[in-house]
């Protein structure tokens, strides 16, 4: 006899949902799916055990993922829920350990790569940053014997799943001696100590404190919040700013124009090419352009490049010019370059694009399987478990083409049934269909009879 074995790795929705920014969005989802990435790994690698939940194709999905120059060179785009279900030939205790083991060290792999590139360090308590990334796993497990022919998979199943439901609500309170103290809250959750000396604030002005600690004036992190905003996803980029978003519907109709006419593109990339050399004549460095990624399927837009769309938002310009500066002269300088830039852009945008402001609005889209729990019930064999389990695999996969290469969004995380993504607002809701239409032609060799006997399936 073997053993059914079902995993839930945390924290969830509290530690994505902790974001000030939408790259610590991006990041904190991948984050976990990395570290639930890391404990099927260690399942997957032991000769007879055999991973239900996720279903995987290859090997290669359950390495670690590596990017070089933005391109992605080991592991795949593959995501692992925090479920993970698997049927296990060895005792399920020590596996338990090496599986923990595992997450803690892909958790500080990630935490070390992001600190190591941190400019502004030196004001970092870095051993307290460490021991409050080290505790923020969350791992319980729970297994039941099942017969070798899995007649009673059915029956083990519903039996670990009640022990798993159980053991989370036992929870394990330690003091955390390394970390705990009279200090200042994250600005993120209000949870953990700030692990940014005090004395980083009175020494560095507003822009230093962004270039070198990537934070706003008052704004406190944590380890697990420094973690968030330094993480890069391992080399991945391909992240879009909510503000190149919101500028999609321009640069979409601009992108049309552009095709169908040529002396038009020429026209408007010289003009925006003559907005940038004024930027960079007021002091904005090149590395403050945010180049955009190209998702796989795409092309860089005729007129702007790869420049992100928040330099055409005038609100934004301010960020390049700190006219709150603690030097009087030196505000009086940037309120004049400030007001230049402007100028440049109204300029460009109505004189020669002939373009209204971009709207400052953008969408964002959840997307959550329904009737899901009741589908997965219904698999009352192994086969059928797998075969539901890589069916959702195969839809996560599929999102990414139809968010990001359909219709111009950014994809924050596409797991099994569950979906966030930032979208323009003229494709949300064509996004939002063709989803929806793909889930449930995907899912319906899942229906099932609900308890009044009508046939149902998930949607």
């Amino acid at each position: 006899m073997g053993y059914l074995m079902v995993l839930s790795v945390g924290p969830v929705q509290e530690f994505i949902a902790t974001a000030r920014r939408s790259r610590d969005l991006w990041f904190g989802s991948w984050l976990l799916s990395e570290i639930s990435k890391a404990a099927a790994k260690t399942i997957d690698r032991h000769e007879g055990c055999e991973l239900i939940f996720p279903a995987i194709e290859k090997k290669e999905d359950l390495d670690p993922v590596v990017y070089t120059e933005g391109k992605l060179m080991f592991g795949t785009g593959f995501n692992v829920v925090n479920k993970i279900v698997a049927l296990i030939a060895i005792a399920p205790k020590p596996l338990g350990e090496k599986i923990e083991k595992a997450m803690k060290d892909r958790l500080e792999t990630i935490r070390g790569k992001a600190f190591k590139d941190i400019k502004g360090k030196r004001y970092i308590d870095d051993k307290k940053a460490s021991a409050q990334v080290a505790d923020l796993i969350e791992f319980y497990w729970a297994a039941h014997l099942v017969k070798d022919d899995l007649s009673d998979y059915r029956q083990a199943r519903d039996e670990a799943e009640a022990l798993l439901a159980a053991r989370k609500n036992l929870r394990n309170f330690v003091q955390p001696e390394d970390w705990s103290d009279y200090l200042p809250k994250s600005s993120l959750d209000g949870f953990r100590e700030s692990v940014i000396q005090e004395s980083a604030y009175d020494k560095l002005d507003k822009d230093a404190l962004r270039k070198q600690l990537d934070v706003r004036e008052g704004e406190r992190l944590c380890g697990v919040g420094l973690l968030k905003r330094h993480g890069n996803r391992q080399g991945d980029d391909s992240f879009f700013s909510t503000s190149h978003v919101a500028a999609l519907p321009l640069m979409d109709n601009l992108r049309n124009e552009s095709l169908k006419d040529e002396s038009l593109r020429v026209g408007n990339k010289k003009a925006f090419d003559k907005y940038l050399e004024k930027l960079k004549e007021l002091g904005v460095k090149d590395h403050d352009f945010n180049s955009v990624p190209v998702p796989k399927g795409t092309t860089s837009h005729p007129v702007f490049g790869r420049s992100d769309g928040h330099l055409i938002f005038s609100e934004r310009l301010g960020e390049f010019f700190d006219t709150n500066a603690k030097d009087k002269a030196q505000a009086a300088e940037n309120k004049g370059k400030l007001k230049q830039a402007k100028s440049a852009l109204d300029e460009l945008l109505k004189d020669n694009l002939k373009v209204k402001s971009p709207k400052p609005y953008y969408a964002l889209l959840h997307a959550d399987g329904d009737r899901m729990g009741e589908a997965i019930d219904a698999q009352d064999s192994k086969a059928n478990h797998k075969a539901i389990s890589k069916c959702l695999s195969e839809f996560a996969t599929t999102v990414r083409r139809i968010v990001e290469e359909e219709h111009s969004g950014s994809l924050v995380y596409a797991g099994g049934d569950d979906v966030l993504a930032f979208l323009p607002l003229h494709e949300a809701l064509f996004c939002a269909r063709k989803l929806a239409d793909e889930f449930r032609k995907a899912m319906s060799q899942f229906s099932y009879k609900d308890k009044e006997d009508v046939d149902r399936q998930p949607t």
